[in-house]
């Protein structure tokens, strides 16, 4: 059950940024660079600058929670915080800008997976 909520809020969250820009497509990794860096930005701040803030912060945090929750290829080390997460994510999209016109969850996936990887077994 829990997996299925994860899933459904991925898609959610992922339906909600397209409508609220108005377009028709998802997100790609062009759209989410600046989100996921204006997250980096708020890390350790007590307030938000405006609502972009906020709502870039949040949907950067939902859909890394989201896809580390439903991938059988993420295993994060216990004690490995949503900022270190946020961090690995801004790091490999700046080091594979050719890559940035993937979508955003295959870029998300490729970059915790990498870091985070399961034990083989």
């Amino acid at each position: 059950m829990k997996r299925f909520a994860a899933i459904v809020f991925v898609f959610l969250a992922s339906f909600t940024a397209t409508a609220q820009e108005g377009g028709g497509t998802s997100h790609d990794g062009n759209k989410l660079l600046p989100m996921c860096q204006a997250a980096v930005a708020s890390l350790g701040s007590s307030t938000w600058k405006d609502t972009h803030e906020s709502y870039n912060t949040s949907f950067c945090y939902g859909l890394i929670e989201g896809i580390t929750m439903v991938s059988p290829d993420i295993c994060p080390a216990a004690g490995v915080t949503i900022g270190q997460e946020l961090r690995v994510v801004v790091k490999f999209l700046e080091d594979h800008p050719a890559s940035l016109n993937q979508d955003e969850s295959s870029l998300l996936l490729k970059a915790l997976s990498r870091a985070f990887p399961c034990p083989k077994g």
